[in-house]
């Protein structure tokens, strides 16, 4: 749409019944107005009376064309004659049509933001700080090594020490065996990506993709891939009731021993409760409704005997010293392998040298088992000794 800016002017003229009225003059000449000229073509006995009335309609054009231009003042040739009609309509153009079109800057939405609110936030930030380092303990993103995360006192894990935990002790034992040098990280169940520790991030480049973290016969696998030297491939057809005997004998008791007799809290306290007083008692309460759970779920009874579980470690126990016999690993084989590495897992943190039991229930269960206990010093100096010394 255009501008349009104009004023309208309405001529009126009255007709008189007598040339001598008085009053009224004759003209001789045209009548100036500051709009223009009329001339005087009627007769000396009517008289001309003119008012103006000024109309303004304005639309605004795209600022992009908009210009600002002085219209000169019409000339008399361009208006037109008075006649002897009741009305003569005239449309002079406005003198400032488009200079006083507002700037298209002033034109904002309405979501603008004010000039002094925009100089306000232009000074924000203040100050920008850097990046926050992660924790000591997140995975590297580029790592030489495989880093294996278990349960472990922080001052034992740059050492390589033995894990506190007998799931955690026997991938870390097998590891050990099959020559695979990784690094000890300490962890929680928290922090795994299946709820559980142990596992296992294999070696990665800072360009490569995120390593898949390993648990359970993964690990196994990983181990049997990377390995420095051989291992035992035991294929006994006993192989799984063997393994029952400590997951569904030796285990509960384990549990029992650590978790629900009164005389073992500090040692508990020390492995697995935080430091903070108020932490400590709901955690304390967790773990100990969990173990109870666990043994009931596994003995498959209604209540827990604590004579029956220790007499059924024990039991379990002497079937396996039975197996081992004379040989100095199991099933007869050259080396230690996975088998060997889950029997340490217990009967190494069974003994008062590596925790600190005040309670001797579940010691009690290797007495008279010399097979076995030498089985846990060997395999310890196959994969300590130097540590250790």
């Amino acid at each position: 749409m255009s501008r349009v800016d104009g004023m309208v002017f309405a001529r009126l003229q009255v007709r008189t019944p007598s040339p001598k009225a008085p009053g009224f003059g004759r003209h001789s000449g045209p009548r100036s107005t500051p709009h223009g000229s009329f001339s005087n073509a009627s007769s000396p006995s009517s008289v001309g009376i003119a008012f103006g009335i000024g109309i303004c309609i304005t639309s605004h054009p795209p600022p992009a064309r908009l210009t600002a231009r002085r219209h000169p003042p019409p000339s008399s040739r361009e208006l037109p004659k008075a006649t002897g009609s009741l009305f003569s309509v005239l449309v002079v153009p406005s003198l400032s049509m488009a200079a006083a079109a507002p700037p298209a800057a002033s034109r904002r939405g309405w979501f603008a933001v004010p000039a002094p609110v925009r100089g306000l936030f232009d000074i924000f930030p203040l100050r920008v700080y850097g990046p926050e380092a992660l924790p000591l303990r997140s995975p590297a993103a580029s790592r030489a090594r495989p880093t294996l995360y278990v349960f472990i006192a922080d001052d034992d894990a740059p050492h390589g020490l033995p894990s506190f935990n007998p799931s955690c002790l026997k991938w870390q034992t097998l590891l050990r065996i099959a020559g695979v040098d990784v690094d000890i990280v300490p962890s929680n169940n928290h922090a795994s990506p299946s709820g559980a520790l142990p596992f296992l991030l294999p070696p990665s480049l800072a360009s490569s993709r995120p390593s898949v973290p390993l648990t359970g016969e993964k690990i196994h696998k990983y181990a049997l891939e990377h390995t420095s030297r051989e291992l035992p491939d035991i294929s006994s057809p006993r192989l799984e009731a063997y393994q029952a005997l400590l997951t569904q004998n030796i285990r509960p008791a384990w549990l029992h021993a650590l978790y629900l007799i009164p005389a073992n809290v500090p040692l508990l306290t020390s492995l697995y409760l935080p430091t903070s007083i108020l932490l400590r008692a709901p955690i304390h309460h967790t773990l100990h409704a969990a173990a109870t759970s666990e043994i009931l779920k596994t003995t498959r009874s209604a209540h827990i005997s604590p004579p029956q579980l220790y007499a059924d470690a024990a039991a379990a126990l002497r079937s396996l010293s039975a197996i081992l016999a004379d040989d100095e690993w199991f099933f007869g084989s050259f080396g230690p392998g996975l088998f060997d590495a889950d029997v340490f897992a217990y009967t190494y943190l069974m003994l008062d040298d590596a925790l600190a039991w005040q309670d001797s229930s579940l010691a009690g269960c290797l007495d008279g088992l010399h097979n076995l206990r030498r089985h846990r010093q060997r395999l310890y100096d196959h994969c300590w000794g130097q540590t250790a010394k």
